[in-house]
């Protein structure tokens, strides 16, 4: 199972960093593919954290226009994951330093 496969990245909204900075939320963007316990396996070996709940949505396409050109936005599978008391993952540190 490879990372890139199935993680593309974190979120990197301003609700997404609030998340991380009161709940301990931790929101990545994945493969259409990928299922709780794929997700659940990968940052828990990657990252060495004990992972306690994740939820899945299905961010749905969205169209719009740029001028005369109809525009796609393409769907997208987001994964919020929550980790036991006390970890954190070093990935957003840069991000919550701004």
């Amino acid at each position: 199972m490879s990372f890139s496969q199935y993680i593309y990245g974190p979120v990197t909204t301003e609700k997404a960093i609030n998340e991380v900075e009161q709940f301990g939320r931790y929101s990545l963007l994945v493969s259409k593919k990928a299922t709780k316990p794929i997700i659940k396996e990968l940052v828990e070996s990657i990252w060495n954290v004990k992972v306690t709940h994740i939820s899945m949505s299905v961010i749905p396409e969205k169209r719009g226009t740029r001028g005369m050109r109809d525009t796609k936005r393409n769907r997208a599978k987001r994964a919020i994951i929550t980790l036991s008391a006390g970890e954190t993952i070093n990935l957003f540190d840069s991000l919550l330093q701004n």
